[in-house]
Protein backbone atom coordinates (compact mmCIF):
# COMPACT_ATOMS: atom_id res chain seq x y z
CA UNK A 1 0.00 0.00 0.00
CA UNK A 2 1.17 3.41 -0.90
CA UNK A 3 -0.25 6.41 0.64
CA UNK A 4 0.04 9.21 -2.20
CA UNK A 5 -0.56 13.31 -1.13
CA UNK A 6 -3.33 14.74 -2.49
CA UNK A 7 -2.79 16.69 -5.56
CA UNK A 8 -2.74 20.26 -5.48
CA UNK A 9 -5.93 21.57 -6.43
CA UNK A 10 -4.58 25.16 -6.39
CA UNK A 11 -4.96 25.76 -10.37
CA UNK A 12 -8.50 24.48 -10.55
CA UNK A 13 -9.19 26.44 -7.37
CA UNK A 14 -8.00 29.53 -9.40
CA UNK A 15 -9.80 28.67 -12.25
CA UNK A 16 -13.21 28.78 -10.36
CA UNK A 17 -12.91 31.65 -8.45
CA UNK A 18 -12.24 33.34 -11.89
CA UNK A 19 -15.67 31.37 -12.98
CA UNK A 20 -17.27 33.06 -9.73
CA UNK A 21 -16.18 36.81 -11.16
CA UNK A 22 -17.21 36.26 -14.52
CA UNK A 23 -20.60 34.59 -13.83
CA UNK A 24 -21.01 37.85 -11.51
CA UNK A 25 -19.69 40.24 -14.04
CA UNK A 26 -22.20 39.01 -16.26
CA UNK A 27 -25.03 38.55 -14.67
CA UNK A 28 -25.27 34.80 -15.34
CA UNK A 29 -26.91 33.57 -12.56
CA UNK A 30 -27.26 29.98 -13.28
CA UNK A 31 -23.30 29.96 -14.01
CA UNK A 32 -22.76 31.29 -10.74
CA UNK A 33 -24.50 28.86 -8.96
CA UNK A 34 -21.99 26.43 -10.88
CA UNK A 35 -19.12 28.71 -10.09
CA UNK A 36 -19.57 28.40 -6.48
CA UNK A 37 -20.39 24.63 -6.59
CA UNK A 38 -16.93 23.81 -8.01
CA UNK A 39 -15.62 26.11 -5.76
CA UNK A 40 -17.13 24.58 -2.67
CA UNK A 41 -16.19 20.74 -4.25
CA UNK A 42 -12.64 21.59 -4.66
CA UNK A 43 -12.14 23.29 -0.98
CA UNK A 44 -14.05 19.69 0.33
CA UNK A 45 -11.60 17.30 -1.40
CA UNK A 46 -8.65 19.47 -0.07
CA UNK A 47 -9.79 19.35 3.36
CA UNK A 48 -10.83 23.53 3.56
CA UNK A 49 -13.90 23.18 5.47
CA UNK A 50 -13.14 26.91 6.38
CA UNK A 51 -13.75 27.92 2.63
CA UNK A 52 -15.95 24.74 1.80
CA UNK A 53 -18.27 26.72 4.06
CA UNK A 54 -17.90 30.19 2.74
CA UNK A 55 -18.32 29.40 -0.78
CA UNK A 56 -21.66 26.75 -0.10
CA UNK A 57 -23.24 29.40 1.61
CA UNK A 58 -22.70 31.73 -1.37
CA UNK A 59 -23.35 28.51 -3.20
CA UNK A 60 -26.66 28.46 -1.32
CA UNK A 61 -27.31 32.49 -2.49
CA UNK A 62 -26.84 31.96 -5.56
CA UNK A 63 -29.04 28.86 -5.79
CA UNK A 64 -31.49 30.57 -4.58
CA UNK A 65 -31.69 33.78 -6.45
CA UNK A 66 -31.36 31.49 -9.59
CA UNK A 67 -34.67 29.76 -8.48
CA UNK A 68 -32.71 26.27 -8.11
CA UNK A 69 -34.37 24.92 -5.29
CA UNK A 70 -32.40 21.40 -5.09
CA UNK A 71 -29.39 22.97 -5.73
CA UNK A 72 -30.05 25.45 -2.65
CA UNK A 73 -30.81 22.22 -0.10
CA UNK A 74 -27.94 20.85 -1.33
CA UNK A 75 -25.82 24.14 -0.92
CA UNK A 76 -27.19 23.85 3.07
CA UNK A 77 -26.28 20.51 3.87
CA UNK A 78 -22.68 21.56 2.59
CA UNK A 79 -22.77 24.41 4.83
CA UNK A 80 -23.60 22.81 7.87
CA UNK A 81 -21.19 19.75 7.02
CA UNK A 82 -18.42 21.90 6.51
CA UNK A 83 -18.98 23.74 9.83
CA UNK A 84 -19.29 20.64 11.83
CA UNK A 85 -16.01 19.11 10.22
CA UNK A 86 -14.12 22.13 10.35
CA UNK A 87 -12.35 24.90 12.45
CA UNK A 88 -15.43 27.22 13.21
CA UNK A 89 -16.15 27.32 16.74
CA UNK A 90 -19.10 24.82 18.00
CA UNK A 91 -21.26 27.73 19.27
CA UNK A 92 -20.59 30.04 16.02
CA UNK A 93 -21.62 26.85 13.49
CA UNK A 94 -24.59 26.26 15.36
CA UNK A 95 -26.05 29.83 15.14
CA UNK A 96 -24.95 29.47 11.39
CA UNK A 97 -26.53 26.26 10.89
CA UNK A 98 -29.68 27.05 12.48
CA UNK A 99 -29.85 30.43 10.31
CA UNK A 100 -29.30 28.66 7.13
CA UNK A 101 -31.92 25.73 8.42
CA UNK A 102 -34.95 28.35 9.35
CA UNK A 103 -34.49 29.68 5.62
CA UNK A 104 -36.31 26.20 4.59
CA UNK A 105 -40.16 25.33 5.14
CA UNK A 106 -40.43 21.91 4.40
CA UNK A 107 -36.84 20.89 5.07
CA UNK A 108 -34.20 20.37 7.54
CA UNK A 109 -30.94 20.45 5.36
CA UNK A 110 -28.32 18.24 7.14
CA UNK A 111 -29.98 16.97 9.80
CA UNK A 112 -27.24 14.48 10.55
CA UNK A 113 -24.38 17.26 10.66
CA UNK A 114 -26.44 19.70 12.89
CA UNK A 115 -26.71 16.39 15.36
CA UNK A 116 -22.75 16.84 15.20
CA UNK A 117 -23.06 20.08 16.35
CA UNK A 118 -25.43 19.49 19.16
CA UNK A 119 -23.18 16.63 20.66
CA UNK A 120 -20.08 18.71 20.12
CA UNK A 121 -21.52 21.49 22.03
CA UNK A 122 -22.45 18.78 25.09
CA UNK A 123 -26.27 18.57 24.13
CA UNK A 124 -25.97 14.76 23.82
CA UNK A 125 -29.33 13.30 23.54
CA UNK A 126 -30.71 16.30 20.93
CA UNK A 127 -27.59 15.66 18.62
CA UNK A 128 -28.11 11.68 18.70
CA UNK A 129 -32.40 12.44 17.88
CA UNK A 130 -30.90 14.81 15.17
CA UNK A 131 -28.85 11.75 13.64
CA UNK A 132 -31.26 9.59 14.13
CA UNK A 133 -34.73 11.17 12.25
CA UNK A 134 -32.12 12.29 9.26
CA UNK A 135 -31.28 8.17 9.24
CA UNK A 136 -34.85 7.78 9.28
CA UNK A 137 -35.65 9.52 6.77
CA UNK A 138 -32.81 8.27 4.26
CA UNK A 139 -34.60 4.58 4.73
CA UNK A 140 -37.95 6.17 3.89
CA UNK A 141 -35.72 7.62 0.72
CA UNK A 142 -34.43 4.12 0.06
CA UNK A 143 -30.99 6.67 0.56
CA UNK A 144 -29.73 3.15 1.86
CA UNK A 145 -26.30 4.74 1.63
CA UNK A 146 -26.14 8.03 3.32
CA UNK A 147 -28.06 5.73 6.15
CA UNK A 148 -25.18 3.55 6.20
CA UNK A 149 -22.36 6.39 6.35
CA UNK A 150 -24.41 8.41 9.02
CA UNK A 151 -23.73 5.24 11.31
CA UNK A 152 -20.49 6.77 11.79
CA UNK A 153 -22.27 10.03 13.52
CA UNK A 154 -24.07 8.14 16.11
CA UNK A 155 -20.87 6.54 16.92
CA UNK A 156 -19.24 9.72 17.22
CA UNK A 157 -22.07 10.74 19.85
CA UNK A 158 -21.31 7.43 21.70
CA UNK A 159 -17.60 8.22 22.04
CA UNK A 160 -18.28 11.61 23.42
CA UNK A 161 -20.91 10.35 26.07
CA UNK A 162 -18.63 7.88 26.97
CA UNK A 163 -20.51 4.98 26.20
CA UNK A 164 -19.01 1.70 24.57
CA UNK A 165 -20.49 0.61 21.14
CA UNK A 166 -21.71 -2.80 22.92
CA UNK A 167 -23.97 -0.62 25.19
CA UNK A 168 -25.33 1.63 22.32
CA UNK A 169 -28.32 0.35 19.76
CA UNK A 170 -26.47 2.09 16.80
Amino acid sequence: LQVRRPEDATPQLEEARAAVVEAEGLGHAEALVDAWLVVSWIANHQGDMELCAEASEHWLVAARRAGRSRQAVWAANWVIGALAEGPTPVRVAIRRSEEVRASFERELPAESSFGLLQAYAGRLAEGEESIKRARKVYLERSQQGYYAANSANLATVALLSGQRSEERRV
